[in-house]
């Protein structure tokens, strides 16, 4: 079979990327109708204690995923036979609903005391139980989702992420607003739309669903492969999550509560952005590991990548408190929009570990991401420490925007060893320019005149306007029409 080419292959990373991206666009829009909900209805110290719990869940669902889903694109192409390759998925499932189980299991036996060690009460045991539950339910929905990746179907991914994002916000205003449950309807919610989920793909995928046909020395494979990926994952949450723990501890819940709504809202970067391009770069990644031209691919790639993400942190920085204002944003959780740019670049630089790790996937060496984020995470945590009594919530920022600017470093120079790829220095600088060029102008600006929404409109087309004939050559230029008007 002919390789496809470097545009072909951009072609089909931006194909399948906006069909993502238009999904994830509808989330975040269903994600800004309810932040008025949030902020109305959960005071800070409230959505403090709600993020403490979220964390519980993503902590040990990133343990008791077993690595099972990071391991299926690796294997799955190993294999050329559709029906080996769907006994590849049910391998995968089976390793989902094992750890599942267990974290079930654990939820119902130790719930209050994990609420009791993480929040300092047991009264919020039985709420940490359900979101262990729907954490479960997520994790394993997260298999689906990936066999679904690799087989190319993402408009049935986003019609059910659409149709779901509905449910959820529905549950979630009746259960908030109309029968007043506090941080309870988001946590009630979230189990239902994750039932719902669950209950569509087993139905989708009824027929290729078939846990008594596996491959047994699978197991063996993807648990080698995910095991690793599991400590990796529990060593990122050290920095994805060990600031809000000494936030709680070093100044209040409600600070938490505030950080955690600027994180949440600096998400949407996830949402719009490295979310879709991550669903199809991973398969494209394993898809083409033997290709010619896969150096040259993976440099367009991240410079595209980059650009477009400097371009939602710069619209972010330009627009993104007047939005808030327009859907209702409270003057309770002002200092959440302040660190949202921020926490977007360190957002940002997290997400290039998706294309920087290419060569420790291609060669099954998982266990290195423990080596790199293990140490990182631990630096993290003294930064922390150090900078918070300094600096308040802004030392949680800055600490985050270090860690992950290291860890992305570290993983690029590491993976390198095994796929290297130029990444063309220059440009970047030339886009750092252009970027300080544009905030310099906007702050001289903000000396002497206030601008406004005009002026903040004139600044980032300008900025466009220079990303476009300065920072893309013609030929660019060409490829982003072509991908666009695909």
């Amino acid at each position: 079979m002919a390789q496809k080419s470097i545009t072909d292959k951009i072609k089909e990373a931006g194909k399948h990327g906006l069909i993502y991206g238009f999904g994830s666009i509808a989330q975040s829009a269903a994600g800004f109708l309810l932040l008025p909900l949030y902020a109305k209805h959960l005071a800070p110290h409230d959505y403090g204690i709600f993020s403490l719990i979220q964390m519980i869940g993503i902590v040990l669902g990133a343990v008791f995923y077993l690595g099972a889903s990071s391991a299926l694109p690796r294997s799955y192409f190993d294999y050329e036979d559709s029906e080996d390759r769907k006994k590849v998925f049910n391998t995968t499932l089976l390793l989902l609903l094992i750890g599942a189980t267990i974290q079930v299991g654990i939820g119902l036996l130790f719930s209050d005391i994990i609420s009791k060690i993480i929040i300092g009460s047991k009264e919020y045991g039985q709420l940490v139980l359900i979101n262990l539950i729907s954490s479960a339910i997520t994790f394993t929905n997260t298999g689906f989702i990936v066999y679904l990746r690799l087989l190319r179907k993402s408009k049935i991914i986003i019609v059910m992420s659409i149709v779901n994002l509905f449910i959820t916000v529905s549950i979630i205003y009746y259960l908030l607003v109309v029968r007043q449950l506090g941080i309870a309807a988001p946590i009630y919610a979230m189990l239902c739309s994750q039932i719902i989920t669950a209950s569509f793909f087993i139905l989708y995928l009824r027929k290729s669903i078939s846990l008594f046909s596996i491959l047994k020395n699978e197991i063996a494979v993807q648990l080698k492969f995910g095991i690793p990926s599991v400590l990796a994952s529990t060593s990122l949450m050290v920095t994805d999550w060990g600031d809000r723990i000494i936030l709680n501890q070093m100044l209040t819940t409600a600070d938490v509560g505030i950080y955690s709504m600027g994180f949440r809202i600096a998400m949407l970067y996830n949402i719009l952005i490295m979310v879709p391009f991550s669903m199809i770069w991973h398969p494209m990644m394993m898809e083409y590991r033997n290709d010619k031209n896969l150096p040259e691919l993976f440099k367009k790639i991240t410079y595209y990548y980059t650009l477009v993400s400097i371009t939602l942190i710069m619209f972010s920085t330009f627009f993104l408190d007047d939005l808030l204002e327009l859907v209702g944003f409270g003057d309770t959780y002002s200092l959440s929009i302040t660190i949202i740019p921020f926490i977007m670049i360190g957002l940002f630089l997290s997400s290039l570990q998706n294309i920087f790790s290419a060569g420790l996937f291609y060669e099954r060496k998982p266990i290195y991401f423990v080596y790199i984020c293990l140490p990182i995470g631990i630096i993290n945590i003294f930064l922390n420490i150090l900078l918070i009594p300094i600096f308040n919530i802004w030392g949680a920022v800055i600490a985050g925007i270090f860690s992950r600017f290291s860890i992305a470093l570290t993983v690029y120079i590491v993976s390198g060893k095994y796929f290297k790829f130029e990444l063309g220095y220059m440009k970047y600088f030339k886009m750092i320019a252009c970027v300080l060029f544009i905030l310099i102008i906007n702050h001289l600006v903000s000396i002497f005149y206030q601008s406004g929404l005009i002026g903040d409109l004139i600044l980032f087309s300008l900025f466009i306007v220079i990303t476009t004939y300065f920072l893309l050559n013609t030929n660019e230029r060409k490829i982003l029409k072509q991908t666009i008007g695909y």
